[in-house]
């Protein structure tokens, strides 16, 4: 499905994504398909979804899943990512793990490290068709950070839920947030001013 957005800085074009994902047979770019990643894509993010989807409330209305607490490695490694946002090895950030976990598998990069992550009850194949058994393993959020081989830094926060503690959604479930975590929005800022220093290093 295409989305597209306007911009003065670069043209029309240059915002258009497309992604067949499981139905890349349809693609007609036939040179780079865009199909699903190899490995679920543990082999470029660090981590992969393995069919656990957090349950659903039984409600009327756009659907709505439980989440649940996010706590950091017990190491607080990577300093950096930790530094001046209050996060000490008991915390507990609830509503932030749901409803689409992601884990490290054996594609994962090496040297990927683990910094936090949550556990989840997985819905059952009939209350979600269509989506993938739960594999083994697959009830658990790993929040994890590498360094590529080209020296870029690569975050993936494990979990959907994450973007709900920096902009709450409150129609999303009612375990999330209802105001921004600072906790979270302060360990963004960290990554995101990683990455930059790496990327202009």
């Amino acid at each position: 499905m295409p989305a597209t957005s306007a911009s003065s800085e670069y043209p029309a074009a240059a915002h258009v994504i497309i992604a067949y994902k499981e139905r890349a047979a349809l693609d007609p770019d036939r040179r780079d398909p865009t199909g699903v990643l190899p490995g679920l894509g543990a082999p470029l993010t660090g981590s992969a979804y393995l069919g656990c989807i957090t349950p659903r409330l039984r409600q009327p209305g756009p659907p709505t899943y439980r989440y649940y607490a996010w706590s950091p490695a017990p190491s607080l490694w990577p300093s950096w990512l930790f530094a001046h946002t209050g996060v000490t090895a008991r915390t507990r950030i609830p509503g932030i793990v749901g409803y689409e976990l992601d884990r490290t598998t054996a594609l994962t990069p090496a040297g990927t490290r683990v910094v936090g992550g949550g556990v989840a009850p997985c819905s059952s194949a009939a209350d979600e068709p269509g989506e993938p058994v739960p594999r083994a393993g697959g009830d658990r959020a790993l929040t994890t950070l590498y360094t590529a081989a080209s020296g870029a830094l690569v975050f993936a926060s494990g979990t959907l839920g994450w973007e709900l503690g920096l902009d709450p959604v409150p129609s999303a479930s009612p375990n999330a947030p209802v105001v921004p975590d600072p906790r979270v929005v302060a360990m963004t800022r960290n990554v995101l001013a990683r990455a930059l220093a790496v990327g202009h290093g």
